[in-house]
């Protein structure tokens, strides 16, 4: 899977997913809630970045809570079943 599609697919699911290429590498941004919007700045109240890792597996990133991955995956699939799983725990 390549991360346009994982987008798409997290997109699909609700997630207002997006492309990041930044210290993470070919990220994907994944902000958590409803998008709040004052003087044409869009802010979420959480965020988490799937970004990858060696060998074709990926690290999930809170941006709330670490520095480091709270979760790592095989693959971008399990990536994106992982993410869904981890913003239901997440988002109240």
């Amino acid at each position: 899977m390549q991360r346009a599609e994982a987008i798409e697919q997290l997109c699909a699911k609700g997630y207002h997913a997006k492309a990041r290429d930044w210290s993470l590498g070919e990220s994907i941004l994944v902000p958590l809630g409803e998008p709040h919007v004052a003087d044409g700045i869009t802010t979420y109240a959480r965020v988490l970045y799937l970004y990858p890792l060696d060998a074709g597996a990926w690290g999930l990133l809170d941006g709330a809570i670490a520095h480091h991955p709270v979760e790592t995956y095989a693959d971008l699939a399990a990536a994106i079943i992982g993410v869904d799983a981890y913003a239901q725990r997440c988002v109240k």
